[in-house]
């Protein structure tokens, strides 16, 4: 086995394929599930997982097997060999178990666990079974001896799981991977991570560009730039618009025409301030129009005065 195991999909000749039986409730506290979103399996401790194998083959497969290996998937700690923590392996219920260092445990009676010579890795491996009369999948059951958070062992490393189809030489033709996480609440991890990205989506289609320019060939030219953006107007034909503090954008303003708002308040402390702020600049508006008033009719009168300079008095 190579030191850095390859987990590039390869159906194979044999059109090596797997899926996962029926999903339990999808609850919080589910035992397992798992994400097609993510590609991941989600599952408590000790949770016997149900995924199916199936090959292309005419007759009965003799002399093939499944190989499920542990791995680190993220480049700093693929190298590092996946192992359960110490406070698991010492266990009351693991003492009598030869192969309690290994994480991932099969519930067949062909399965055996092996551990490379060279890299130290554990694997295990179950003879590939016929399938059962009117169907083509094989079903195995898996389960998983440490949380992902476990210190020691794990210890909240992202992990993946690959899954080879093998001859008796150990020669590979097919290969599967996915990713695993092991926590006590598999449904709530599930919905956070595909929430995230969802949410990551939502914000790249949110993002687009404000004006394009494209670009037209013609015989005689080489390249001819056209903007698709909106013509712009001549600058006495613009209308100015102002921001409010809120953001909210309105028209040009119009002094001459009294214009009349509603506003909602929440909190009657809020309304009563609000109230005398109203009272005040309504007041302010009063005094400032009236010495306009005043200086507007001093100024008709002077010009009817104006207009008859000469006067007459008859006693």
């Amino acid at each position: 086995m190579s030191l850095i195991p390859s987990s590039q999909p390869f159906p194979g000749s044999y059109n090596f394929q797997f899926e996962f039986g029926k999903q339990p409730k999808d609850t919080k506290s589910t035992a397992w599930t798992f994400s097609d979103m993510t590609n991941k399996l989600y599952a408590q401790k000790d949770a016997m997982c149900p995924v199916r194998f199936r090959i292309d083959c005419d007759g009965v497969a003799n002399g093939l097997y499944i190989r499920a290996l542990p791995i680190y998937s993220r480049p700093e700690h693929v190298q590092d060999v996946v192992k359960r923590c110490p406070n698991h392996i010492q266990a009351p219920e693991s003492a009598n178990i030869p192969h309690r260092e290994h994480f991932i445990w099969c519930e067949n009676q062909g399965a055996r666990y092996v551990t490379d010579s060279s890299t130290g890795r554990c694997a295990v491996i179950a003879p590939y079974d016929a399938p059962p009369a009117g169907t083509s999948w094989v079903t195995y059951l898996f389960s998983f001896k440490c949380l992902n958070s476990c210190v020691g062992g794990p210890n909240r490393r992202e992990m993946s799981i690959i899954y080879t189809l093998e001859n008796s030489n150990q020669e590979v033709l097919g290969r599967l991977s996915i990713d695993l996480r092991i926590c006590a609440c598999p449904g709530r991890d599930r919905k956070s991570e595909e929430g995230k990205i969802e949410l990551q989506r939502q914000k790249r289609n949110e993002t687009t560009p404000s004006h394009k320019t494209t670009s037209i060939n013609r015989p005689s030219t080489s390249h001819m730039s056209v903007n698709t953006s909106p013509p712009q107007q001549p600058a006495s034909q613009v209308a100015v618009h102002e921001q409010t503090m809120y953001g909210v954008m309105r028209g040009p303003r119009d002094e001459s025409r009294e214009e009349t708002f509603t506003l909602r308040v929440k909190g009657r402390r809020n309304y009563e301030v609000l109230a005398m702020l109203r009272d005040a600049l309504e007041t302010s508006s009063r005094l400032n129009q009236r010495p306009r008033n005043e200086y507007v009719l001093t100024a008709k009168s002077s010009s009817v005065q104006k207009s008859n300079p000469l006067s007459f008095s008859f006693t």
